[in-house]
């Protein structure tokens, strides 16, 4: 007569803890799995897919975007500087000044 064979009992994953274990340490995540590059076919499928989610994506960006306080304050920077060298360029701006020669260079006019 044949006896069935004992199943091995299977070995914890990284992630899993046995029941028995009392430790107070949480459980390893799982090693991350390589991505396989698409290519072909499933390529232009995962494309496709994909396009769908842009506009939720571009609002969640958006989003994101105004709700982090260092895009205020570069916002700010920026508009106050432009702002700076705006008021400069119009204070050192004179319509009346004629440059009566370029730049000094080849072909200036000043002669050798």
């Amino acid at each position: 007569m044949l006896r069935p064979t004992p199943k091995p009992t299977p070995k914890p994953t990284p992630n899993e803890r046995p029941p028995d274990a009392r430790h107070r340490t949480p459980p390893r995540p799982a090693p991350r799995q390589a991505l396989q590059p698409v290519s072909g076919a499933r390529a232009h499928d995962v494309r496709h897919a994909l396009q769908g989610d842009r506009p939720r994506v571009l609002h969640s960006e958006w989003g994101k975007f105004w709700s982090l306080r260092s895009s205020w304050i570069t916002l700010g920077v920026a508009v106050f500087l432009l702002i700076l060298f705006g008021a400069i360029a119009s204070y050192t701006y004179s319509p009346d000044a004629v440059a009566t020669s370029g730049p000094p260079g080849p072909g200036s006019g000043g002669g050798d």
